[in-house]
């Protein structure tokens, strides 16, 4: 009987300061194609984060909120060297670390050193081309040349929705090779006790509407806390659950802001649900997500 193919899934994400929900993404992906079998999938991590050395002695200890699944493999160089060396050289490359492998599943906007082994993508949005002012100048040089090797090289594309395939398609990538692939749900609802008590725990006991995301330019968390501002209901509180990213100062958007604000930082993944169910209003006004 052959074996199952050995895909290596691209996790450098985990080594982020701020992972971000691509890697909640991608690691669920992992998770459910362990399950389901049929493949036998490999991740594939950065040696740490050079900006925090700790990461880079255990890079597996360091993977922030989120945890590595067990079949992954560490790369020889750390953050940000590895992107850097990734886009400039295409080296070192992904099968020196993993061995041989059917596919490689890049799943970040960033160029991967590959030999000749096949390479799908998931491509979650063209910010760094559609919305550059909202990138760093740093990450929009790395992704915008990610995303041109991924539409030259990818011999699959996935997307989230029909608006990002229509964008990819707007600039240049083939349409026979994108396919739209929903992103997954939670299944957990959870009960009136459940949605109580988690509200209690962060502090959220009246009414409230909920922003979840990474604080960062592209979130336009800016709109809705102008939006707030001009309904002037001191008795509504915004919480603002997420990490803090880049960009956006978030005192400043929030000086004369008449509505309470809480601000969760981090949340635990367990505690997700109940969030969003307890909220009265879940805003997310991102730009173009």
């Amino acid at each position: 009987m052959a074996e199952d193919p050995r895909v290596a899934v691209t996790l450098t994400q985990l080594s982020h300061r701020v992972p971000g929900g691509t890697a909640t993404s991608v690691l669920r992906l992992v998770a459910a194609l362990g399950e389901r079998g049929g493949v036998t999938p490999v991740g594939v991590l950065a040696r740490g984060d050079l900006r925090r050395p700790a990461s880079v002695l255990h890079p597996r200890d360091h993977t922030g909120p989120c945890t590595a699944p067990p079949d992954s493999v560490t790369m020889p160089l750390p953050l940000p060297v590895l992107y850097d060396a990734w886009c400039r050289t295409g080296r070192p490359r992904v099968e020196r670390t993993t061995g041989p492998v059917d596919l490689v599943h890049v799943t970040a906007p960033v160029r991967v050193g590959v030999g000749a082994t096949p390479v799908v993508a998931t491509v979650h949005d063209l910010f760094p081309i559609t919305r550059p002012h909202e990138s760093s100048p740093r990450g929009r040089r790395l992704m915008a040349a990610g995303l041109e090797w991924i539409r030259r090289t990818a011999a699959a594309v996935m997307v989230p929705s029909h608006a990002v395939s229509g964008a990819c398609v707007a600039h240049g990538f083939d349409p026979d090779r994108l396919h739209v692939v929903p992103w997954g749900v939670e299944a957990h609802v959870p009960g009136p006790d459940e949605v109580a008590s988690v509200g209690r725990r962060h502090g959220l006991v009246g009414p409230h509407v909920l922003f979840l995301g990474t604080v960062e330019p592209r979130k336009n968390l800016a709109s809705l806390i102008e939006a707030m501002a001009r309904m002037d209901r001191p008795e509504l509180t915004l919480a603002i659950a997420g990490p803090a990213g880049w960009g956006d100062q978030l005192d400043t958007l929030l000086a004369g802001l008449a509505s309470p604000v809480v601000r969760l930082g981090m949340v635990p993944a367990a505690d997700l649900p109940g969030l969003l169910a307890g909220a009265d209003a879940v805003c997310l006004p991102s730009h173009d997500e």
